[in-house]
């Protein structure tokens, strides 16, 4: 369990430090997903999730690898979930759960993760 928390405090800090456009907060991801802003914007949006996707499906792959602890979440096996189907699991997560605006998004994407795609105890 220290390993999970050490590494989902790692990815937080790096993903907020190290974004030159990155959305950070539950506010900006609303406003650059949602809002009227210009469409090159929200497209770098999409490729931030995108990564932040391919990040986690990646922690899940060394997780298992360990055999220390059952993987984060489980997604179907043929299944390659898109940045737009993210967005979806992240607004519905939103909507169902207490955040303040000023929440990062990665943290709340990754519990969507979890929600959307629970895993069966071994």
């Amino acid at each position: 369990m220290f390993w999970f928390l050490r590494v989902t405090v790692f990815l937080c800090v790096f993903c907020t430090s190290v974004q030159a456009h990155a959305v950070t907060t539950i506010e900006q991801y609303q406003k650059e997903i949602h809002g009227d802003g210009p469409e090159l914007s929200k497209e770098f949006t999409l490729v931030y999730i995108k990564g932040l996707l391919e990040g986690f499906e990646w922690m899940n792959i060394a997780i298992g690898a360990e055999g220390k602890m059952s993987p984060l979440f489980c997604t179907p096996p043929k299944l390659a979930i898109t940045p737009i189907q993210a967005v979806d699991m992240l607004d519905r997560y939103l909507k169902d759960h207490k955040t303040k605006a000023s929440d990062p998004i990665e943290i709340h994407l990754l519990y969507a993760l979890k929600e959307t795609f629970p895993c069966n105890p071994p």
